[in-house]
């Protein structure tokens, strides 16, 4: 929305705005500045005589019959006239909230007296009309909106004006009328919330940090695992035990499963758990058919033994979200994502005894409490919203206490985390009352200003993320936030730039009722953001990587519209992403962009960049950064070409670009920048460009051709722009600039012939291509084979496989191709044996032309039961099928071909036949 900043009336151009690009406006109107309602940042134009006509004649008859029908609706007592008690009334009825006097006289400020100057504290019939054709004008005006290049990123073009609705005319007045107001529609807020995407948003069933995890050594699970084997074979003694009425029994019983029951205790990740899926979900089934929880909800009730309290509270603990293991389809009934244990735990009615149980005068009791809730409304809103209507989040707000453990704010403020949105998607974050949110905030507070320890500190900050959207943030709770961003752990850090993107990106909001107040931005600044942010970039250290990665998405969310960059060039952040352009492959694309933004702002800020911070000569050198030879591809794909990010490429051009439109006004003392050893490194770069790659994937080719193209009309600017201003040595500069580019014009015609030749001769059907050629790339002291596997009815061809590579090293090539763990097998004689690291060499003597063949099987035979939910789960697969699949450790789509293939050749056959056909199988 506009804020009211005035100033003395413009001369005809229009007077150099401030540090920020939010132009002030003037009583005349001669320069306006608004926020455009659809959220693209500043616009900026001078009403002549010409433009007003157009404004005046903006709305057709039937428009202008409607909006005089809202006027008069709106002057209440007929004077002709709106007054501020009058804007109260409607803007009430639009948001609900009565608006602050503060606000009234900024929108009465902004229209009044903007015809003809006069200012009564009134707002007019024609001030009404004017002010609002402006409003709506980028939507449906025919006028002309010109967008300075020294203003905005990008512009606007020209639109029709289409005939609006009467409904759709009647939203945009009503827009009109609270436009100004400085939002605090606590509600309206939160929706707008809701639609951000987390540039860090959780999927699948990554695990959060929880409290008082200690790492396991390798001994420790091993002996795990084995006692959880072994306590599959007593699940039915334990469950006697359990419901006996031997008390001292029971307990012991209820303790022992608990420990079984701690898998993520000594296998934190779901890709761990997927190791050893069969045993885990073997433990969560029989502890299911054992009927063990409705046992636990007695216990619960039992007072008198806290102990037992605690171990039952520990198993639903475990047992709510399920084994969460990775690679489980979300239509498995074992998805944290569904309600099979959950809704077990709901039906045996112990949900309100564990919310009661969080007024425990026994401290682990009721920690333990708020974290069995918590899993139970992990990764389902339903299961979450229904805890919420339920009561639960107002007793474990109240065990945050000035007196309470770091022990107890731990697990607490995780499971508020978990139930203000840490586990669910951004679209299903709750709906809470403002005043619990204010309450929850309030002890946040407390905790980020007095607690010391860092598991708790990013529980709360995690938790508080997910409620500042929508609430006046008081000042020592922002420099507070602001004080933590140096704290030294990264996944603090982490937290706290998404929540301050998060509260950035709702000043930019489509929506008119959700604007956050540039004030408030402000404040972020003037209470040291942007002093830590820069601190953050300059950290060095791949540790640290990340938290610069986030660092500086915040500071291209704040330079994406042009508003805030003089505060980013005050605040010195233009060196440190320089360092991270040169310094950090993992980050820099990212500063790339930001310095980008920057150079689309005012002339001032642009003429702060290239005199200042040399800001031409840094991106010139970054061109030498575009081409990297990665590993990573080399390791996985076999491939040792060049590669190019192209996006980086193409945001260099484009910041150098920009310097060039506002070099047009500069003269000789701008065009200085640009100087030989400038132009020597586009050069370079347009030859890296061109270079005979023939590794390089064709459609990388014509991207890199684009991309030269674009470089060299850059050059040829600068030459055109050096003719025109002449500075010293410009004659030979250019003279040899354009031999320079008639050499590259005939570069670029014959990279063009050679793709247009490699283009008619790559193969019609892709599909049929299946190898990898490698033999141009291959290190001519090392041997390669080459590679036929069999899995899964598929076969596949690998090239260029050393030969000396080993069984661990091929399995992780396999793995990237298939997706997945894989038992090898080559034939020996006829027969089919496991490759291993000791028949690996009776694995080379059987290869024929350099060429080894093997047959691939899934490693993990529990997923077999997964892909048959997956492929057969509506379709009716047979028990007996789905149990064979188990069995033999074939997954569902192999049995499925089997079975066809057997009764094809069978014609018919029993159940039986095929089992033993199966096994059979190597």
């Amino acid at each position: 929305a506009p804020h009211a900043n005035p100033t003395p009336r413009a001369p005809p151009s229009p007077p150099p705005p401030p540090a920020h690009t939010h132009a002030a406006q003037t009583p005349g109107f001669d320069v306006v500045s608004r926020r455009s309602p659809r959220g693209t940042g500043e616009v900026e134009w001078r009403m002549n005589v010409e433009d007003q006509k157009k404004a005046n004649s903006a709305f057709s008859d039937e428009e202008e019959r409607e909006i005089k029908k809202v006027f008069s609706m709106v002057d209440k007592d007929g004077s002709g006239t709106i007054d501020a008690s009058e804007l109260a009334i409607i803007v009430k009825n639009l948001t609900g909230t009565q608006p602050s006097k503060e606000s009234l006289d900024m929108f009465i400020q902004k229209v009044d007296g903007n015809v003809d100057g006069e200012k009564d504290g009134k707002i007019q019939w024609e001030e009404f009309r004017k002010a609002l054709s402006e409003w709506v004008q980028p939507d449906f005006s025919s006028a002309k909106v010109s967008t300075p290049r020294a203003s905005r990123k990008r512009g606007r073009a020209e639109v029709q004006p289409p005939r609006f609705s009467r409904a759709k005319l009647h939203k945009k007045i009503a827009s009109f009328f609270v436009c100004f107001k400085q939002s605090d529609d606590f509600d309206a807020l939160r929706l707008r919330f809701r639609s951000l995407e987390h540039k860090n948003k959780k999927t699948g069933m990554q695990d959060e940090i929880q409290w008082g995890r200690q790492a396991k050594s390798s001994e420790d699970k091993a002996k795990y695992l084995e006692d959880i084997k072994s306590a599959l074979n007593r699940i039915g003694e334990v469950s006697r035990a359990i419901h006996s009425d031997n008390f001292p029994q029971a307990k012991s019983a209820t303790k022992y499963l608990a420990k079984m029951m701690a898998v993520t205790e000594y296998y934190p990740t779901p890709e761990e758990r997927f190791e050893h899926s069969d045993v885990i979900i073997r433990l969560f089934s029989r502890v299911k058919e054992s009927n063990i929880i409705r046992r636990l909800s007695q216990f619960l009730k039992d007072k008198a033994h806290a102990e037992l309290q605690y171990e039952s509270l520990r198993i639903i603990t475990y047992y709510a979200p399920g084994p969460r293991i990775a690679h489980t389809p979300k239509n498995s009934p074992n998805h944290p994502s569904k309600m099979m244990h959950k809704n077990e735990i709901a039906q045996v009615g112990v949900i309100p005894t564990i919310i009661e149980l969080m007024k425990s005068p026994v401290m682990p009791v009721r920690t333990q409490a708020a974290a069995a809730l918590a899993a139970v409304a992990s990764y389902n809103h339903e299961a979450r919203d229904k805890l919420i209507k339920m009561g639960c989040i107002e007793p474990m707000v109240a065990l945050i206490r000035p007196n309470s453990p770091k022990d107890e704010l731990r697990p607490v403020t995780w499971a508020l985390s978990v139930f203000f949105g840490r586990t669910h998607a951004t679209e299903d974050l709750p709906s809470i009352p403002k005043g619990l949110i204010l309450n929850a905030l309030q002890r946040f507070q407390y905790i980020i200003e007095r607690i010391n320890d860092k598991e708790t500190l990013v529980n709360a900050a995690c938790a508080m993320s997910y409620l500042l959207p929508g609430v006046k943030i008081p000042d020592d709770v922002i420099k507070r936030l602001c004080q933590l961003l140096t704290y030294p752990y990264p996944p603090l850090q982490g937290v706290l730039l998404r929540c301050f993107d998060d509260l950035v990106q709702l000043q930019s909001s489509e929506d008119p009722y959700c604007l956050l107040p540039e004030k408030q931005i402000k404040t972020f600044f003037e209470l040291g953001l942007l002093e830590q942010v820069r601190k953050l970039l300059e950290q060095v250290g791949s540790e640290t990587s990340e938290v610069r990665l986030r660092a500086c998405e915040l500071v291209a969310t704040l330079t994406q519209e042009g508003i805030y960059v003089g505060d980013l060039l005050n605040a010195k952040l233009i060196r440190p992403l320089v360092q991270i352009i040169n310094t950090d492959e993992f980050v820099r694309f990212k500063a790339m962009e930001v310095i980008t933004d920057c150079t689309s702002g005012l002339a001032n800020h642009i003429r702060f960049l290239v005199e200042k911070k040399d800001i031409v000569k840094a991106l010139a050198n970054s061109f030498s950064l575009m081409k990297t030879y990665d590993k990573v591809l080399g390791n996985f794909y076999n491939y040792y070409g060049p590669s190019f990010n192209f996006s980086f490429i193409n945001n260099i051009v484009k910041a150098l670009s920009n310097l060039l439109r506002v070099a047009e006004d500069q003269g000789e003392i701008f065009m200085s920048y640009f100087d030989k050893d400038v132009m020597k490194k586009m050069k370079d770069a347009i030859g890296s460009l061109l270079e005979e790659e023939k590794s390089m994937p064709l459609g990388d080719q014509k991207s890199s051709l684009e991309c030269a193209k674009k470089v060299r009309k850059l050059l040829a600017v600068i030459g055109e722009q050096h003719s025109r201003v002449r500075i010293q040595g410009w004659e030979q500069m250019c003279s040899t600039l354009k031999k320079d580019l008639q050499d590259f014009d005939a570069k670029l015609r014959r990279k063009e012939s050679e793709i247009r030749r490699r283009s008619a001769q790559k193969p019609k059907d892709r599909s049929q291509s299946t190898s990898h050629d490698t033999k141009d790339y291959r290190d001519p002291n090392v041997e390669y084979i080459t590679v036929k596997c069999l899995y899964d009815g598929e076969e596949r061809t690998f090239t260029g496989i050393p030969k000396n590579i080993g069984v661990a090293g091929l399995e992780n090539k396999l793995l990237v191709s298939f997706g997945r763990d894989v038992l090898l097998r080559f034939k020996e004689d006829g027969k089919w044996k496991d490759l291993t690291p000791s028949t690996w060499g009776l694995a080379m003597d059987t290869m024929i032309n350099d060429t080894l063949e093997l047959f691939l099987k899934a490693k993990y035979g529990s997923t077999a039961s997964f892909q048959t939910n997956q492929y057969f789960g509506s379709g009716g697969q047979p028990d007996w099928m789905r149990k064979l699949a188990m069995d033999t450790g074939f997954t569902a789509n192999e049995v499925h071909k089997l079975f066809k293939y057997f009764k094809s050749s069978t014609k018919g056959g029993d159940e039986m036949e095929l089992g033993v056909f199966c096994k059979a199988l190597p």
